[in-house]
């Protein structure tokens, strides 16, 4: 649906003035995540809502944001399995309660995790020289060392899902030890 949806405005948008647009190929990419993006903020805000948890859902969905947009991380390759778990993962950080001591604990293993792998995937996503990827890096790390003041279970469980998507595939133990057999 998003594709079809995307496509099409893609191909409107160029069709306006194709001299001074991006090309159907580029502006379908953008307006694919676009789409992307707002239906898991509205299907989140909206659950938010419901179950009395907005503010919660609202920091959550900015952290997970900020930091997914400075430390990278794996992409689905379908937009709507990229939905669905951004979705349930976002909405489940404001539905299970979490000790303070395990929120610290949790908030701390989330910047090791940011300081062995963040940036990551980041080549075939952005256009930022590598050279900045220890400044991205460091505002990942910062992002999630403000939860440690904050103390927020919604923010701390965000902030963790989105590091696990940083650690690349190709480094977890489960997937080497499927090759050796």
């Amino acid at each position: 649906m998003f594709d079809k949806w995307a496509l099409n405005a893609a191909t409107w948008i160029n069709n306006q003035n194709p001299k001074q647009t991006a090309s159907v190929a580029v502006l379908h990419f953008a307006l694919t995540g676009l789409l992307n993006s707002l239906t898991v903020f509205f299907i989140i805000i909206v659950i938010g809502a419901i179950t009395g948890h907005i503010g919660d859902s609202l920091l959550a969905s900015l952290f997970f944001v900020f930091l997914h947009f400075f430390s990278g991380g794996f992409h689905f390759k379908s937009v709507w399995i990229c939905t669905i778990f951004s979705s349930s993962m976002m909405i489940s950080s404001f539905l299970i309660p979490l000790s303070l001591d395990w929120l610290h604990a949790l908030t701390i293993f989330t910047i090791i995790i940011l300081i062995a792998f963040a940036p990551s995937n980041i080549e075939n996503h952005a256009r930022i020289s590598k050279r900045y990827f220890p400044l991205l890096k460091l505002i990942s790390v910062l992002i999630v060392t403000i939860n440690l003041f904050m103390q927020n279970t919604a923010v701390c469980y965000a902030i963790f899902l989105q590091a696990l998507l940083v650690i690349p595939y190709s480094k977890l133990w489960i997937r080497r030890r499927w090759e050796l057999r």
